[in-house]
């Protein structure tokens, strides 16, 4: 018996499971008539982010499967597609800044195109966290960083005088061997 095999195209029209529409499958797996369907079939609208439910990457972006090229899977950033689909392409040379802080959003209203330098001031990263610490007014424990109780080390860094005198009072006596 020999098996049948198909041509792409020769499946029969099916019904889109997103949005209804009728349309002619190029693969048996086929649910939906486009990307954009299959995108939003997966994403949670539930508040003002759209959130992703499909496959997330290690640092929490959504990423979709948009084809096959030369047998191999082909992906992209879920909230990339979000954005080509409904605002069109992302200029060269920028790329996208989620302005929710949320890595799984694709709503595009929450995605603006900007420089890689935009990018990382907004983003967190160790320049970031310095200048934010500069304009810490409390340490970790709630004392103020002002004062009296702040101490600049040599390095520039600031340290509470009250943590330190705390933690001298918790450590052990160096012991000395001279």
């Amino acid at each position: 018996m020999q098996k049948k095999t198909r041509k792409p195209g020769d499946y029969k029209p099916r019904e889109c499971e997103f949005c209804g529409v009728t349309f002619k499958p190029k693969t048996s797996g086929n649910k939906h008539c486009s990307i954009k369907c299959r995108l939003l079939s997966k994403v949670d609208k539930q508040g003002d982010c759209w959130e992703y439910t499909g496959c997330i990457n290690p640092y929490g972006y959504g990423v979709i499967s948009i084809g096959r090229v030369e047998g191999r899977s082909v992906a992209r950033f879920a909230h990339r597609v979000s954005y080509q689909e409904h605002i069109g392409e992302i200029p060269d040379g920028l790329q996208l800044d989620h302005l929710c802080r949320n890595r799984k959003c694709v709503n595009p209203e929450h995605l603006e195109p900007v420089t890689n330098k935009e990018n990382t001031d907004r983003g967190m990263c160790a320049e970031v966290n310095r200048a934010r610490k500069l304009n810490q007014t409390h340490c970790k424990r709630g004392h103020p960083l002002s004062g009296k109780n702040l101490y600049r080390h040599p390095n520039g860094k600031r340290h509470c005088r009250t943590c330190a005198q705390i933690y001298a009072g918790t450590k052990k006596p160096r012991v000395k061997y001279f």
